[in-house]
């Protein structure tokens, strides 16, 4: 049987994304984050981890890829279904750097408005 998504339950869907927000440090002033930050911040992906329950509580996510195969960055995967739910932009911008050792690095910034 699907599950419904009861109106009571925004309240709980959006107290999930602003924790998840304020994981990512998320405010007004400060909409996006780093790749490279999250990918080396254990103690963040394991924040976002730990609202798996509720996310698995208060969304429909039977076909959410985080939650159907493994992939290399689930919480990343979390991120971007919840914004997607709650109407929320996600956007990712590339680009290269010179570091001090002479070596092209990448990274990207993720832009949610």
């Amino acid at each position: 049987m699907p599950k419904i998504m009861k109106q009571e339950n925004d309240i709980k869907r959006k107290e999930n994304m602003n924790k998840i927000f304020k994981i990512l440090d998320i405010t007004e002033n400060n909409d996006n984050f780093l790749l490279s930050k999250m990918d080396i911040d254990i103690d963040k992906q394991n924040e976002i981890y730990k609202l798996e329950d509720d996310i698995k509580k208060y969304y429909k996510t039977g076909k959410w890829g985080c939650f159907c195969k493994p992939i290399k960055r689930k919480w990343l995967s979390m991120i971007k279904y919840i914004c997607k739910e709650e109407n929320k932009t996600i956007d990712s911008t590339s680009y290269t750097f010179n570091s001090n050792t002479e070596t092209k690095k990448s990274d990207t910034i993720y832009k949610i408005f």
